[in-house]
């Protein structure tokens, strides 16, 4: 059984110099186009080119539509209700944690917080614009009053944790009230 290994060589060698003439032809072409070899990639997406600017812009469909401060009511109370769902979903997980209860107090603090930070950050209708303020700062009150009252909770002051309790209640019901009297679904009803 003869082994003929100078062949082998040969053909290997021709095709590795194929292939870097294939690599150098295909560097050459690109360059001659005007385009940079390191943004080839033959199998990438083709995606359409941009629209240019001169283009007609897009209309909204002829025919009667609901006037721009309801529609803008209306996207503000589905984005903020989102929000609210989200972090109440956030809660709800907390409260079944298996932390002890000087760390759920605050991990639910915090979760509160958040909730309305990032609702405070959904863009307002102008027409509502202060009473979503007013909505806000209520939530604010009762998230500071939580806060407190873990800090009674840890320092096991129960006489001030009582009374802030009985604080952080009512702020919750009255911010949770003007949440659902402004049109909330979600946001005010945890």
């Amino acid at each position: 059984m003869d082994l003929n290994v100078r062949g082998t060589d040969r053909t290997l060698r021709w095709a590795i110099i194929g292939a870097v003439a294939a690599v150098v032809g295909v560097v050459v072409a690109l360059l001659a186009l005007g385009r940079d070899a390191a943004d080839y990639q033959p199998f990438a997406k083709k995606t359409p080119p941009p629209a240019s600017a001169s283009a007609a812009p897009q209309l909204p469909p002829a025919g009667p539509t609901e006037s721009l401060a309801n529609r803008g009511k209306a996207a503000y109370l589905k984005e903020a209700d989102e929000v609210c769902r989200k972090w109440y979903a956030a809660n709800a997980t907390e409260q079944q944690s298996a932390h002890t209860d000087a760390v759920k107090l605050r991990s639910v603090n915090g979760i509160f917080h958040n909730m309305v930070g990032e609702w405070s950050e959904v863009e307002r209708p102008p027409e509502g614009d202060a009473a979503i303020q007013r909505i806000l700062d209520r939530f604010r009150t009762a998230n500071s009053i939580m806060d407190e009252m873990a800090t009674a909770f840890e320092s096991k002051d129960n006489a001030r944790y009582g009374t802030l309790n009985a604080a952080s209640v009512t702020a919750e019901k009255s911010a949770n009230a003007a949440a659902r009297e402004y049109g909330h679904r979600v946001c005010g009803n945890y």
